[in-house]
């Protein structure tokens, strides 16, 4: 939605308001909005959002190889710990069931993800990308 004010928002039943920032961490966030015009004047509104751990996400089909894009959402740099639980599953460069990196603030990565089927093996897997103090993201997988 564009207001006269030249500034535009977005609304959407799961994220609520859209801006430019992004989350600052999980729990209520509050926010104080200005919106400015030479013919509406200024207008103040008050925000609230509550920002909930990351949901499962997939299952995403991997045929061969396949990159998940991963971002660092936080106002610091983490460490992040990727881990597979099936063994026909390998993920980063080194092609390995655990890969570990120190994202940049707010630095995205593909992250790369492989499958080698395996005979008597499942297909399916789960990916699950943690760092200390935080909750865990959890990408489901299937092998194709």
């Amino acid at each position: 939605i564009c207001c006269d004010f030249g500034l535009c928002f977005f609304f959407q039943a799961e994220d609520g308001i859209r801006d430019a920032q992004e989350s600052r961490g999980l729990g209520d966030v509050y926010k104080r909005q200005h919106l400015n015009s030479a013919e509406g004047g200024l207008y103040t509104v008050n925000l609230h959002g509550d920002c909930v751990a990351p949901k499962p996400r997939g299952p995403f089909e991997v045929k061969g190889s396949f990159s998940l894009p991963f971002k660092n959402v936080f106002p610091e740099d983490k460490p992040f710990t990727f881990s597979v639980d099936n063994p026909c599953f390998m993920v980063g460069p080194a092609k390995k069931q655990l890969h570990e990196e120190t994202l940049a603030v707010k630095k995205g990565i593909n992250l790369a993800v492989s499958f080698v089927q395996q005979d008597g093996a499942s297909s399916a897997g789960k990916l699950v990308a943690s760092s200390p103090g935080v909750p865990n993201w959890v990408f489901y997988l299937k092998g194709v």
